[in-house]
């Protein structure tokens, strides 16, 4: 039996320590089995009330659908799925053949009360992040409505033992963005000329994880013009965060103001009511309407162009060129290149359709693939003469064994048995695949041919068409890119020079993994 463990750890502060707990139980499960483990799939600091953003979850499910896993081992089905996705997806996977085995909990989906129990647990389980969040959002109400603090971080602010104050630094600051926004300067020219003094961010010495820029952005310059802390109005229940149950992504909501709780504290207060709305007014009423644009990505690289000194992503300055986001917004990467959009996407374009899709490069890899399966297929029938006596050994080996497993064997276990059952079924699997899959190659060749037609139209169509058909193509070339490219470059002016650098995913054409290098394209 093929064993994949699956192990995930929430962001309800579990500790990380948990992922090693639950991958040594489910090692040592299979171990007792004698079932073999052939991979390992981890999502750190994940809920798992959704599927769709977690990579190793759905990893794992590819390589359940594709046939390359036999059970699924998980400490607990509550590290598997937390909500009532949990039934259906068990019976999703019973279909292909996919057993799963819930070790804490004692859940097996071949058992015959496996339908009843995944579906108490996947109540049990959803019901209890429903109790969760309620307990929480109570508990902040009262602790809004007693007027203290309810969490979170404010730039301009220290807190200790519950109790929030003024922090003098960091005030100055927050005075300084309010004062010359309204001399006119732009929430931009602002993060530029505080990255400038380097000024530390906001956010800068919080314990994260993840940080999208190291210096000051315009996105955050706003966003403390906008907050009525600073005017010493203390809002709570603005708004709520919904999960997405497919995609994980958390949206944000706006509650109606019925539902506010809000109350005065002057001693939170930095600037005056003036200042603040005199903020709001420019603010919100259109002269950073760069920052507020929005929209879906209209270009075929949008998205998927990242900043190779910072690691930001590069987005459009105009409809004619790409640059650093960071750099753009504040000044807080050097990078100033400009790159012309027309030349990112004739070069990089020129890459995949000229090489990965080329009619030559499809018939080399063809013919790759014609040799792989010519030699499968003399290995399978070196021995010809004597296979059929060796199958026809194995089927009634196999028989034998089936046979005793069923009665019971006073000299060996049934996990001893069920063992030599499966080595013995893998030696007959081992005599059959190779003239197999000579038999499919008349039918996977064509498929490699009409792969590439396929999405050779598709970004033909993006390339000439409209918002939707870019948007195909968008996906196509994240596919092919494996999602990612990073630009860099080095020199100014018209003796700048900038490459980018990405993996194109042959196996795409074929849905598998496989084929060329990684390749850069020049740009």
């Amino acid at each position: 039996m093929r064993a994949a463990i699956y192990a995930r750890y929430s962001t309800d502060k579990q500790s990380p320590s948990s992922i090693t707990d639950q991958v040594r139980v489910c090692t040592e499960y299979a171990k007792k089995q004698k079932w073999r483990i052939v991979a390992k799939h981890i999502d750190d600091g994940i809920s798992g009330t959704a599927t769709g953003n977690r990579p190793g979850y759905l990893k794992l499910m590819a390589e359940a659908k594709a046939g390359h896993v036999d059970v699924i081992l998980v400490q607990h089905t509550d590290r598997f799925m937390r909500s009532q996705d949990l039934a259906p997806t068990i019976k999703r996977l019973k279909f292909r053949k996919v057993r799963v085995i819930g070790i804490a909990n004692n859940f097996d989906s071949d058992s015959a009360v496996a339908s009843m129990q995944a579906g108490v647990e996947g109540i049990v389980s959803e019901s209890f992040v429903q109790m969760v969040r309620a307990r929480t959002f109570s508990a902040l109400e009262m602790r809004a409505k007693a007027k203290q603090l309810t969490g979170g971080k404010a730039y301009g602010y220290s807190t200790k033992d519950g109790q929030r104050t003024v922090n003098g630094a960091q005030a100055k600051v927050v005075r300084e963005i309010f004062k010359r926004h309204a001399e006119g300067a732009s929430c931009k020219d602002i993060a530029s000329r505080l990255n400038e003094r380097k000024v530390p961010s906001p956010g800068s010495a919080w314990a994260r994880t993840k940080r999208r820029a190291s210096g000051w952005m315009a996105s955050g310059v706003r966003a403390i013009l906008l907050n009525p802390l600073y005017r010493g109005e203390i809002l709570w229940n603005m708004s709520e965060w919904i999960k997405d149950p497919d995609t994980g992504k958390r949206l944000r909501r706006e509650r109606p103001e019925s539902e506010w709780i809000r109350h005065r504290d002057e001693s939170a207060r930095i600037v005056t009511d003036e200042q603040w709305h005199k903020a709001q007014r420019k603010t919100r009423l259109g002269d950073d309407t760069r920052l507020r644009s929005g929209g879906k990505a209209k270009y075929l690289f949008s998205g998927l162009l990242f900043c190779g000194h910072c690691g930001a992503s590069y987005v459009l300055l105009d409809k004619r060129a790409y640059g650093c986001s960071s750099y753009l917004y504040g000044n807080a990467c050097k990078n100033k290149l400009r790159v012309q959009r027309a030349k990112v996407e004739k070069n990089l374009m020129d890459v995949v359709m000229d090489d990965l899709l080329a009619p030559a490069r499809i018939k080399e890899m063809a013919k790759r693939m014609e040799r792989y399966y010519a030699e499968q297929l003399e290995a399978a029938t070196a021995n010809e003469a004597t296979r059929p006596a060796e199958l026809a050994a194995l089927e009634e080996r196999l028989a034998r064994l089936r046979t005793r497993l069923k009665n019971g064997d006073p000299d060996m276990t049934a996990e001893d048995l069920m063992a030599v059952i499966e080595r013995t079924e893998a030696k007959r699997s081992q005599l059959t695949a190779p003239r197999a899959q000579g038999k499919r190659t008349a039918q996977i060749l064509p498929m490699l041919v009409r792969g590439a037609e396929l999405y050779r139209d598709q970004l033909i169509a993006g390339i000439e068409g409209n918002a939707e058909a870019s948007g195909s193509a968008r996906l196509v070339l994240a596919e092919i890119w494996t999602g990612r490219i990073t630009l860099h470059g080095k020199g100014s002016g018209k003796g700048a020079e900038v490459w980018a650098t990405g993996t194109l995913a042959p196996g795409a054409l074929l849905q598998r993994q496989g084929g060329l290098d990684g390749s850069g394209g020049r740009i």
